[in-house]
């Protein structure tokens, strides 16, 4: 059975508030943490620190590609009628580039301090957020390596005006198969990538050679199929056309993905078997929403954390690698290292919060105003209890 459509936006665009997506990224950002963590093997048992790479080594692949197919879905979801280009792309940039910039500095003053200097010219692509169109893997780890998605972003942000018209063209009763074709795209993808690169495993756990995984995962184009599979699920859901897939059976079949992906060989087990759930998960939980319904992600502190994502996702490696995990350059006891994890991550937390707040949010507010493309708020909506005030503006 299709669900009705969203209520149509209001004078500045504003539909209803998707809160659980925003708790999601609490989970993402998390996810991607903790991922790190366990390939840096923090625990004295060796056979624990590999049994946690071989469970986990693929979950942070589905978390970072919910973050990417989240954007296109929020972006479309939120889009008004009459959005000029230069004003989205403003607007995009002044929310990612600004703290990007103020972190590029800040690792390279903390590797110079530790007389750690990557090569100039491996150092520059990464601030102009280039790093991912090159599969050296000198230069798209030189600098606060997560930020290579952001060269994505870039690439995303620039086709979105026209993506966006190009999706809102389509019937929609062929919006499923558009999707259908996204996801036949991202398998076509891994074969290629198993076909054109070097078969022979580099990465532990993950069972493919670095070429493949650049291809596959790291390149811009191959990710802007996630992105564009986000465009379309927002747009199936805003013609009434999302078919109601309760939210536990999408939780299961994304459990059931990365279960399958442990299985499936090479290139096919890094973003294949995830895309499909992610997409059930994210689409699922938005109608959720609409309609109205409780949701664990829709509660006060996954939100509120959930906003602080970007920040979490920028300094978590830095924070990281610059505190008492990195600094001790030791193992743990199980109890000890899990303690110092729970510290790693609430020393992320703070700074994210600082960042965010003190930082990304007032320079984002001034750039935009100040260039004339900010989006004037309307009246706030009836609030629920357990969403914080900030999250009345559905944000990127």
């Amino acid at each position: 059975m299709a669900s009705a459509p969203p209520s149509a936006p209001g004078p500045a665009g504003r539909r209803a508030l998707l809160p659980s997506l925003v708790g999601m990224r609490c989970v993402a950002a998390a996810i991607v943490f903790l991922t790190h963590i366990i390939q840096a093997g923090i625990f004295t048992d060796a056979h624990l620190n590999v049994d946690l790479n071989r469970w986990f080594a693929k979950v942070g692949f589905a978390a970072v590609g919910f973050f990417i197919m989240l954007s296109g879905f929020i972006l479309t979801y939120s889009a008004g009628e009459n959005d000029r280009p230069l004003h989205f792309w403003i607007r995009r940039l002044s929310r990612i580039y600004p703290t990007h910039i103020l972190l590029w500095v800040v690792s390279m003053a903390l590797m110079a301090w530790l007389t750690v200097r990557p090569a100039f010219g491996d150092a520059l692509p990464s601030f102009f957020l280039v790093q991912a169109w090159t599969s050296d893997e000198k230069v798209i780890w030189a600098v606060n390596g997560q930020t290579w998605t952001l060269c994505g972003d870039l690439l995303f942000y620039l086709a979105f005006p026209w993506l966006i018209r190009l999706v809102r063209r389509i019937p929609d009763r062929l919006l499923w198969l558009c999707a259908g074709c996204l996801v036949a795209a991202v398998a076509a993808v891994a074969l290629i990538g198993d076909l054109a690169t070097s078969s022979t495993p580099e990465l532990p756990f993950v069972e493919v050679s670095w070429a493949e995984q650049w291809v596959v995962f790291n390149h811009p184009v191959t990710r802007m199929l996630d992105f564009m599979i986000g465009i379309v699920m927002a747009q199936i859901l805003l013609t009434g056309r999302w078919i109601r897939v309760p939210r536990s059976v999408a939780m299961l079949a994304l459990v059931a993905a990365n279960v399958i992906a442990l299985q499936v060989p090479g290139t096919f087990g890094l973003v294949v078997p995830f895309v499909v759930p992610l997409a059930l998960v994210m689409t699922a939980a938005a109608a959720a929403d609409i309609d109205g319904e409780s949701s664990v992600f829709r509660r006060r502190t996954m939100v509120g954390i959930g906003e602080l994502s970007f920040a979490i996702y920028m300094t978590h490696s830095l924070v990281t690698l610059y505190g008492p995990i990195g600094r001790m350059k030791r193992t743990w006891p199980v109890a000890e290292g899990v303690g110092l994890i729970v510290l790693t991550y609430v020393l992320i937390l703070i700074v994210s919060w600082i960042l965010t707040y003190g930082f990304e949010r007032p320079l984002y507010k001034w750039l935009t105003r100040s260039a004339g493309s900010s989006k004037p708020r309307p009246p706030a909506p009836a609030q629920d209890p357990h969403v914080p005030a900030q999250a009345v503006e559905l944000k990127n």
